[in-house]
């Protein structure tokens, strides 16, 4: 009963498997695509036209599911290493689906490679919880408001008037109250009107606000949704005051709003077209938002975009503004319309009769509002890209007035990271007495090109204090740096060895450290350990140039003694311990192993 699909995708999962146990650890299917293509070019020429991408494709998939793979067989070696029960626990082979995207088929064959069977029993039930949880999920997001039965029996029809006309006098021809139809209501009420000027929320595009007015008082229309049956929703803040069905109300869009969020709408259909042209004819929109202060649009690729193809776009996007194309609407046949070259959004459905936006630049089916000239939208600019997923992304864009302001918001937390960078610059400098290095601030410029240039900027400033602050750290070490003079005296010679051993308190590790391995060359033969107190703890610390010895076993016999432990390389090592009161003993001790070995 299994899907073509889903076996081919198995067969192929199994094949990058096993292709991996005789040594293949690079992906490799991709290969097969030329040899195929040349097989069945004869009775597929359209082969030809898709096989660079095709090839592509199949080889990110590919190195997807390799590193899925790795991940994933790691972990279940990991249980099976670790568990004395033959069977692989239902929420084990769950978490290796859910989390880490390791196919249950496989977990079956790697299961059995091992001996072990795998509970399908529990795993079919850590699934089916997961789907109830996400159908719960998906029902709590769906509004309630146009989900009702009340809602989905109401079909009188509504005209939406409002690509021409933004303001209108209408009649009342629905109150909606909490879900239910009523002949009047106060507070916050949803009512449909026999015309309206106010969009509702569809195809990605957000929903009209404004205010209507009844007898001279005006309230405000805080959202425009779709119902069941595709009336306008207008939700209004009534507060005490009474709406009636019947009643008829001035309407009045938001003028500024519509029109930004026409600027942005017109916007995604030119880099929908711009896209198509720097990447390729694949693209296809997957998904969109367009509001009045941004636009986000969703598509496919076979990866993320290079900056140089970002500022490609964005490019060709203003080019098509500057060319002040009239924007046309027309209301055609579907066949006609296709005929036409007209393109077909991602998840719409469409009728007979489709309205086209034709931009010269850009020709799409789209039911939403737009620009009269795409000279209105004046500026446009990319302000992310994001990966969505397997093979989607999206870019966030905006375009005219809200540019400067969406481009500060975007980099607000760049803005105070440089912020704080630039004054640890000026202390670092002022420490060292030297001029704070000046590094030029990039010019805003109305473009994704400035956001580039910020984040380089953050970047070579994170140099810059990284520089500084070593220069800092070297200076205090220079400071505070212990003398080889004082202690260089105090070592006790052994059959040719010299040997240095002495407490020390509240000094700097670095420096410690500095002057161990100091004394010991300028001892020659010689070995060199200190036990530093500070805060309550020890660290000894000791550098050895004697054959036969380890620093790494002698600082850990000292910690041992004052109740930690530790240990390093034999030449260099440092080890903590506990127990103050003990330090003395812990030196004396280990200072008598190394005499009795070299006496003996």
């Amino acid at each position: 009963n299994e899907g073509r699909g889903y076996v081919l995708r198995r067969i192929l999962r199994r094949a990058v498997r096993y292709g991996k146990f005789l040594g293949m650890k690079e992906a490799f299917l991709y290969k097969l695509v030329n040899p195929c293509v040349e097989l069945m070019k004869v009775f597929y020429p359209y082969l030809l036209e898709k096989q660079a991408i095709v090839t592509d494709q199949i080889k990110l998939e590919e190195e997807k599911f390799l590193s899925t793979l790795e991940a994933g067989e790691k972990r279940l070696k990991d249980y099976i290493n670790s568990s004395s029960n033959k069977t692989i626990p239902g929420e084990v082979a769950f978490m290796l689906y859910d989390t880490f995207g390791f196919p249950i088929d496989l977990t079956l064959e790697a299961a059995s490679e091992y001996g072990f069977d795998v509970d399908m029993e529990g795993f079919k039930s850590e699934l089916k919880a997961q789907k109830e949880r996400a159908r719960n999920a998906r029902a709590s997001i769906q509004s309630m408001n146009t989900q009702n039965e009340e809602m989905m029996k109401f079909t009188l029809n509504s005209d939406f008037i409002g690509y021409d006309e933004l303001d209108s006098t209408s009649k009342v021809i629905a109150v909606f109250s909490d879900g239910h139809k009523v002949n009047e209501a106060s507070g916050k009420v949803i009512i449909v009107l026999d015309k309206t000027p106010f969009y509702a929320e569809m195809g990605g595009q957000i929903g009209d606000t404004g205010y209507i007015s009844i007898n001279g008082s005006e309230f405000d229309v805080t959202d425009t949704i779709k119902l069941p049956n595709g009336q306008a929703g207008m939700v209004v803040e009534m507060d005490d005051e009474i709406i009636k069905e019947n009643d008829f109300v001035k309407c009045y869009v938001n003028k500024e709003k519509r029109a930004f969020t026409e600027y942005n709408h017109s916007a995604t259909h030119i880099m929908n077209e711009a896209l198509r042209t720097v990447i390729g004819s694949h693209v296809s929109q997957q998904g969109s938002y367009v509001s009045d202060s941004v636009l986000r649009f969703d598509f496919n690729n076979f990866s993320n975009l290079s900056n140089e193809e970002i500022l490609k776009i964005e490019e060709l996007v203003n080019e098509n503004i500057n060319k002040a194309y009239e924007i046309k609407t027309l209301n055609l046949p579907i066949e006609e319309a296709k005929k036409l070259g007209a393109q077909a959004m991602f998840g719409e459905k469409y009728g007979a009769i489709v309205r086209v936006v034709d931009m010269t630049c850009s020709m799409e089916f789209c039911g939403g509002c737009h620009a009269k000239n795409t000279s209105d939208l004046d500026k446009f600019a990319i302000l992310n890209i994001e990966s969505k997923g397997s093979g989607i992304f999206r870019i966030e864009a905006t375009t005219s007035e809200n540019i400067a302001k969406q481009i500060n918001l975007v980099l607000a937390n760049i803005f105070k990271e440089i912020a704080a960078l630039e004054e640890r610059i000026q202390a670092y400098a002022k420490t060292l007495n030297i001029e704070c290095p000046k590094l030029n601030k990039p010019e805003y410029l109305d473009s994704y090109k400035y956001i580039i240039l910020v984040k380089e900027y953050n970047e070579e400033l994170k140099q810059v204090a990284k520089q500084l602050e070593k220069q800092v750290t070297n200076l205090e070490r220079q400071k505070n740096a212990l003398s080889i003079d004082d202690y260089k005296n105090n070592y006790e010679e052994v059959n040719g060895a010299k040997l240095l051993f002495t407490k020390i308190e509240n000094a700097d590790m670095n420096n410690l450290k500095d002057l161990v391995d100091a004394l010991a060359e300028n001892l020659g033969n010689a070995l060199v350990m200190f036990a530093n107190i500070a805060n309550g703890k020890i660290v000894f610390v000791c550098k050895n140039k004697l054959s036969g010895f380890s620093a790494g076993k002698l600082v850990k016999a000292a910690a041992q003694i004052c109740g930690g432990n530790g240990g390093g390389r034999d030449d260099f090592a440092s080890a903590g311990g506990k127990d103050v009161s003990k330090v003395d003993v812990a030196l004396n001790s280990v200072k008598e192993e190394v005499k009795g070995v070299l006496n003996n």
